[in-house]
């Protein structure tokens, strides 16, 4: 190449990147260096068109040797940092996260100013185990850096609340929520974070605050409201949910904002009176929701169904009938949304062979719902049943797929209220099952719809649902009281021992009590149960219990909310005063973790104290799975009568007490009996399969399901 040459080839390279042309600028730079690798203003022109053209590696070397031969340019050092952290962008969006975190090193090295990259790494980091330390240096760092980046701070408290330095996470959340005034994003995040440590006052405060700045986002402060409720700050729920409805005019909206006004419960309760009167607000609430929104009213604001879903899960909790609330929640319901989808029925088919069941929930995966029901799907599939299974995402799992096989068919199901309901109506199904209902507001709001010509559903919620559009309740004998048709609305079908033949788990190996960090020389009581489940009359138990066994510890789990489980502990803990100075010396509230840990801390207690009015169901099979003897009370409903069904089946019926203080007497005695419990324990195993793995209930459930199938099912083959 002549010495003029390659000016005129950096000229026409010059005036294609003017023009736009970067990638023939880039290609005429190539050529160039390639026999002149030393004209650097070559190289620097080539950089530019490499980062118009998001060309990050080519930039990235041209950099590296630019940065070597000049060094006294910083802003190539900076530029090359720039290069690697869009790299580790790339690589990030494309899930590679290993590549990813190595390339934002890469930029955090060349350029120790890289805030960006350093950001970035921790995010990903702090969503793995063992990178959540590092990840809260790094933000720190950012932190210092960048005083004003707020996201950084969010991510930060959340890893603080992890690490439990929660004192550290509410200064900076409370300096947060000062400066938020224009930041929708982080005063909504930063009202979860509060909720999560216990901080109510701040968090309703808050979310007041916001709501004034944003009114338009009154969907996202009705769930901070919501967020509070779940965190048993009810009040506070209710202040946020009147100021949005103080200035909302929008129909639909106001309808929303009072259905959960005038239905929402706390999940704990600290005495009989404060349940009675939960009841009363909610049993006042409803009559005003169905006075204030009847039929008509509903056809006047054109209510979508998206909007009708609600189900009483914690009024099932307190002990109490809840028959005749459920009935009138059910009807009012059932209508609603009836006048909303006025068109959709059930469909009959004709010329086919075989009775069609559909299975709806949103529990066919791993989980308690899960355990129940896998084998009714597995044993119906190999009958003469063409079986299809209806799972409302959005999760899916390895359970989800084992069911999949044994169906004729498994729908996979994301749809809006209105399409749900359509496309299983589509389905001409001959019975449609729920094996729960209550615990997703979906299914409740499909099941208050006539799907199909018989509608059933089981005890995966065990209360009625109270709706007219519901046939049968399917329950267990063994676990019913005598006249427990009172209890229902629907039509009452029972099947032998279990109902099922459970799907038991494998047993982890063994951890030793300080592998768990729990007390060698300690009597420990598992009280297995959420803190909702925990009705305060359970208290005077664990009372006398430690009255007894002054070496007593109990050895609980907490919630998924913070609120429930301060509640509880409160509770619980001034009961213990009564007999204790240091009450907090018998108290153990373990993290909840996976099954496998739930099951070695099983396996070293001495025995399990059941709840009262509602007993272990899967709780209890776990205990027995590990030869952990079970003392229970039975209560009037069959919510309460679980462990007493099971214990009976396995011969333990000296486990089954008449009243709350034989429940801790016989506990007490089982705890300082060694070699009572361990021929107990013997026992349990021995016949624990007679109880879980019975193809009687199977058998019940088939003949009781074509029983039910309408006059002409002679027809099916």
């Amino acid at each position: 190449m002549s010495t003029s040459k390659p000016q005129d080839t950096l000229d026409s390279a010059q005036a294609a990147f003017v023009s736009g042309d970067f990638a023939h600028a880039f290609d005429l730079l190539g050529k160039l260096l390639s026999v002149s690798p030393q004209l650097h203003q070559a190289r620097a022109l080539r950089v530019n068109a490499a980062l118009q053209l998001e060309h990050w590696r080519d930039a990235s070397v041209d950099l590296e040797l630019l940065s070597q031969v000049m060094p006294q340019h910083a802003q190539f050092r900076r530029l090359l940092g720039l290069c690697w952290l869009r790299i580790g962008n790339t690589h990030r969006d494309a899930k590679q996260t290993d590549t990813s975190i190595s390339a934002y090193r890469t930029s955090m090295a060349v350029d120790p100013h890289a805030q960006d990259a350093r950001y970035n790494i921790a995010l990903l980091l702090k969503e793995s185990n063992s990178g959540r330390a590092e990840a809260m240096s790094l933000l720190f760092q950012v932190i210092a850096a960048e005083p004003n980046n707020r996201e950084a701070q969010l991510h930060q408290s959340e890893l603080l609340i992890d690490f439990r330095r929660e004192s550290e996470a509410l200064a900076l959340l409370l300096e947060l929520a000062k400066n938020v005034a224009v930041d929708v994003f982080v005063a909504e995040r930063c009202c979860s974070l509060l909720l999560r440590i216990g901080a109510i006052d701040p968090a309703c405060e808050l979310a007041i605050r916001h709501f004034d700045q944003h009114p338009q986002r009154w969907r996202e402060a009705g769930r901070i409201a919501i967020e509070l409720r779940e965190n048993d700050a009810l009040d506070a729920a209710n202040i946020v949910l009147d100021r949005i409805l103080r200035d909302t005019t929008d129909a639909s909206t106001r309808f929303t904002l009072t259905l959960a006004r005038r239905l929402g419960m706390a999940s704990t309760y600290v005495s009989d009176n404060e349940i009675n009167l939960a009841r009363k607000i909610f049993s006042d609430g409803l009559d005003a929701l169905i006075t204030d929104y009847p039929q008509q009213i509903l056809g006047e604001i054109s209510l979508d169904p998206g909007l009708l879903l609600w189900s009483n899960f914690f009024l099932a909790y307190l002990g109490r009938d809840d028959r005749e609330l459920q009935q009138r929640f059910g009807n009012w319901l059932s209508a609603a949304m009836n006048h909303c989808l006025p068109t959709i029925a059930p469909r009959k088919r004709h010329g086919h062979l075989r009775p069609r069941l559909v299975l709806v929930s949103s529990f066919f995966r791993v989980c308690t719902v899960g355990s129940y029901f896998h084998s009714w799907v597995e044993y119906l599939a190999q009958g003469d049943w063409e079986l299809v299974v209806v799972q409302l995402g959005p999760h899916f799992d390895s359970e989800t797929d084992k069911l999949e096989r044994h169906a004729s068919r498994l729908l996979r199901l994301e749809l809006p209220q209105r399409e749900l309901a359509q496309t299983i109506a589509d389905l001409q199904a001959d019975i449609v099952l729920y094996p729960e209902l209550g615990m997703d507001a979906r299914t409740f709001s499909l099941a208050a719809l006539r799907l199909a010509p018989i509608q059933v559903c089981a005890w995966g919620h065990p209360v009625t649902s109270g709706l007219p559009s519901i046939d049968v309740f399917l329950s267990c004998a063994e676990m019913e009281p005598a006249h427990a048709q009172q209890h229902y609305s629907e039509r009452l079908q029972l099947l032998p021992g279990l109902g099922t033949r459970y799907l038991s788990p494998k047993l982890p190996t063994v951890a030793t009590r300080e592998e768990l960090d729990l007390p060698e020389a300690r009597h420990l009581y598992l009280v297995p149960q959420s803190p909702f489940k925990l009705h305060p009359h359970n208290d005077a138990v664990l009372v006398e219990v430690l009255r007894r066994d002054p070496s007593a510890l109990f050895v609980m789990f907490d919630g998924p909310r913070r609120g429930p489980t301060q509640n509880m502990q409160r509770r619980v803990l001034q009961a213990l005063n009564a007999v204790s100075s240091e009450p907090k010396n018998h108290l153990r509230i373990l993290a909840h973790g996976s099954r496998d840990y739930f099951l070695r801390v099983n396996k070293v207690c001495d025995v399990m104290l059941d709840s009262l009015y509602w007993s272990g169901g899967n709780t209890t099979l776990d205990a027995l799975h590990c030869g952990l003897p079970v003392v229970t009370c039975p209560g009037e409903f069959m919510r309460g009568r679980q462990s007493m069904a099971m214990l009976r089946r396995l011969g333990c019926d000296e486990l089954i007490v008449g009243s709350p203080l034989a429940l801790a007497e016989s506990a007490v005695a089982l705890a300082q009996d060694r070699t009572r419990r361990a021929s107990i324990s013997a026992r349990i195993r021995e016949r624990l399969p007679m109880l879980t793995d019975d193809v009687a209930p199977l058998l019940a459930l088939d003949k009781i399901l074509r029983d039910l199938l309408p006059s002409n099912h002679e027809n099916f083959a």
